[in-house]
């Protein structure tokens, strides 16, 4: 959708906030279930993402930037979510059929605290830059390479020890 459309809907043509929203659905549906991995979870952050974007959509003040402003909505209520319902991930490893130590990127990234969990999501999951999970996050730039290279320093620590230990 072109810039002008998307000032439109954000000025208050609700037909084509609806259009908007419909464009970006596949985007947050996947965005939210890399945070929150549960069904009526997503649907409730979903649900929530929406409706304060609608609701408070004239605050977005730079069109270009609609889809930032959404994600970090959506990010936001992904992470109210799981702290309202005390939900945490634990990092599994699993052992069957002979695979000892079979652990994957995805239990280990999800077993991280914030920013590092939605840092690792965005450029492992969703493959975005790190200038854009910046954006995103709303961090400055060099914060996201200082915590990115961080905590794949470590993970690579832990997996060593996983692997080897």
């Amino acid at each position: 959708m072109d810039l002008q459309l998307v000032k439109k809907a954000l000025r208050g043509d609700d037909d084509l906030f609806v259009q908007l929203i419909m464009e970006k659905k596949e985007k947050l549906i996947r965005i939210a279930y890399k945070y929150c991995l549960d069904d009526a979870m997503v649907e409730d952050v979903l649900s929530e993402t929406i409706y304060q974007c609608y609701k408070h959509r004239k605050q977005c003040k730079d069109v270009q930037y609609f889809d930032t402003w959404l994600i970090r909505i959506l990010i936001n209520n992904c992470i109210k979510e799981i702290k309202s319902q005390g939900k945490h991930v634990e990092l599994v490893v699993d052992v069957e059929d002979g695979k000892s130590n079979d652990v994957s990127l995805r239990s280990i990234v999800y077993s991280l605290d914030e920013p590092e969990r939605s840092i690792l999501i965005f450029h492992f999951f969703e493959n975005a830059t790190l200038n854009e999970i910046a954006q995103y996050l709303q961090m400055p730039l060099s914060t996201v390479k200082s915590k990115y290279y961080k905590v794949l320093n470590e993970l690579k620590i832990e997996l060593e020890e996983v692997y080897n230990g």
